[in-house]
């Protein structure tokens, strides 16, 4: 008996080694390794985009990135930078919020789609992301939050987060961005520009109205010395 528990023992910390060590080897490997754990990684975000609005199951997830539901969520949170079910409940709340910008969308309409039983539990999630309730998000100029979907180059910095409003002005309806520079504005324009017309604008029932019309403003916080970046883009709603 005591043989038989001592073997058991060993086994057990053999396996537990077996996982430290294949952790860190993906990690201390990453120009290796990486390439092809995000290439698996990428067939496991495809299949969360499409069935976003299904119950996810965490082992067909992983099984679309071969790979064990344990390792991938181990890995998924060391290069996104957030745990598998934030990253789903990121994405719900990005694409429900731009769904209720549609006047005829109803709330409990967009909560059952993206998996909610209740339109409380729905409002619940939704205010705890967005910081406002899914009815206010339905009035005009509300400050929403948008988070881009995982792609492969931007892994292993985690996701983009946007702050975003819908605003009417007297020339036209904006989407209105803003965020933090840094010190070098220029490629935090172009960050957020790409991020907006190759993530945000597919996501949402709007779409571009003129180009001519963007507007981008610079301004400094002197306060706590932040820099930050306004872009205001003019879109109208498909119809």
């Amino acid at each position: 008996m005591l043989l038989k528990e001592k073997s058991n023992e060993i086994k057990q910390k053999a396996q537990k080694v077996k996982h430290i060590y294949e952790f860190y080897v993906i990690i201390d490997r990453r120009g290796v390794v990486l390439l092809n754990w995000i290439t698996s990684t990428e067939q496991a975000i495809e299949y969360i985009e499409t069935h976003i609005t299904d119950k996810l199951d965490y082992d067909d997830i992983a099984s679309a990135a071969f790979c064990s539901s344990y390792h991938f969520q181990r890995m998924f949170s060391v290069f996104a930078g957030c745990t598998l079910g934030e990253y789903i409940r990121a994405r719900k709340m990005t694409l429900a919020a731009a769904e209720l910008k549609n006047p005829q969308a109803r709330i409990i309409d967009v909560a059952i789609k993206y998996g909610y039983e209740s339109q409380e539990g729905f409002a619940r999630a939704f205010t705890k992301f967005h910081g406002i309730t899914p009815s206010a998000a339905k009035k005009k100029g509300a400050k929403l939050k948008s988070y881009s979907r995982l792609t492969v180059y931007e892994l292993d910095e985690g996701g983009n987060m946007l702050e975003y409003s819908i605003e009417e002005l007297p020339k036209s309806t904006y989407a209105v961005f803003k965020t933090d520079s840094g010190q070098n504005s220029a490629a935090a324009c172009r960050k957020i520009c790409k991020q907006i017309y190759c993530e945000w604008l597919p996501s949402t029932n709007y779409r571009l109205k003129s180009v001519s019309d963007l507007i981008v403003n610079y301004s400094f916080n002197d306060e706590d010395e932040k820099r930050f970046i306004e872009i205001y883009i003019p879109v109208e709603v498909i119809k």
